[in-house]
């Protein structure tokens, strides 16, 4: 608009946007300030979900923006060329759907070509549906539980759509049944099901909350409730980042592991670094976590902190007989000198 700037319409799905917010446009990832909304031409403060708003974006220039770009809180969504679905494969068509068959695949005004990867599956017969993988000629911004169609590139045609189940995911394996497995759990499970599920998969790799809100489709107070439920239940463990208690556990006696191979190696070695212990347990691990993880030790008795470095609780050196023998000689008394 003259004199204003570009504005960009659509509808808002969920939460609310207000005058001065911060925001940015997904998947081009340029992040500006909505400086005005209107609702039918009518100026307002704030506006929610299902309204159809237009909002002016300063120096934004209209041909960077396409149809079906996304405007989101910075941070909130997360560009992915991979998203797993349930697809319903309509009964009104003629011909199967087989396996890596390119479609048009549609969510909210964004489309992109992708390829259909059948999990468990050569066809899919009209009427049938089943677990994908699309794999898209480019990213997009969907959110899991959002609804999709898909139509056939020639003649095209809508053959089905589904719901989405997981985004920024791995290509998975065909014919594996924890994915399916997995699936299932996002596709019928309750929502403290479908987190734990996410914070497992990461393994020692804790989540953040807002991680944990875009990977499961909950806004951020649904994400902290859940989050707060497991942690109650002492499935979870969190410090900034949530990580499993199976994985918790698992690296605590990691971290044990590491300091008896230590002694193993160089039995005279009592202390051993904590930085060198940290590069010997074979992973890239969350400082705070680590930190935690040897706190927790040090309460329960297992290990002790000595200055910077780290040694099981009342270890003591092992010598080899040669080694105690030398030992002795070193600590018995010196024999008088004999004086002529």
């Amino acid at each position: 608009m003259p004199g204003h700037g570009t504005v960009v319409t659509g509808t808002i799905a969920s939460g609310c946007i207000g005058e001065g917010d911060e925001v940015e446009i997904y998947p081009f990832g340029f992040k500006a300030k909505a400086r005005s909304i209107q609702i039918h031409g009518r100026r307002v403060s704030e506006a929610t979900a299902g309204q159809r708003v237009g909002v002016n974006l300063p120096n934004v220039k209209v041909e960077e923006l396409k149809r079906g770009m996304v405007l989101a809180e910075v941070g909130s969504l997360i560009p992915t060329h991979l998203i797993n679905a349930r697809l319903h494969y309509l009964e009104s068509n003629s011909e199967p759907l087989y396996r890596r068959q390119r479609v048009k695949f549609y969510s909210g005004t964004s489309e992109a070509v992708a390829r259909v990867i059948l999990l468990n599956g050569e066809k899919l017969l009209p009427g049938e549906s089943a677990l994908v993988q699309f794999r898209l000629e480019k990213k997009l911004v969907p959110v899991p539980f959002d609804k999709y169609i898909v139509r056939s590139l020639s003649p095209i045609s809508t053959i089905g759509g589904g719901t989405i189940l997981e985004t920024n995911c791995r290509k998975y394996r065909r014919y594996d049944p924890d994915t399916i497995e997995q699936l299932e759990v996002f596709e019928k499970g309750e929502h403290e099901e479908i987190v734990e599920l996410l914070v497992k998969k990461s393994k020692y790799q804790p989540l953040k909350p807002d991680e944990i809100s875009r990977k499961s489709g909950l806004n951020r107070s649904g994400a902290k409730r859940v989050i707060d439920i497991l942690l109650q239940r002492g499935i979870i463990r969190i410090n900034g980042a949530a990580i499993h208690k199976e994985w918790y556990e698992d690296l605590k006696r990691k971290v044990v592991d590491a300091i008896k191979q230590c002694y193993q190696r160089n039995p005279l070695q009592r202390i051993v670094p904590k930085e060198e212990l940290k590069s010997k347990i074979g992973m890239a691990l969350d400082s705070k976590l680590y930190d935690r993880v040897l706190q927790d030790l040090t309460t329960e008795g297992v290990i002790e902190v000595k200055g910077g470095g780290i040694r099981l609780a009342h270890s003591k050196a092992s010598l080899t007989p040669e080694q105690e023998l030398i030992a002795d000689k070193l600590e018995s008394p010196s024999p008088k000198p004999r004086i002529f």
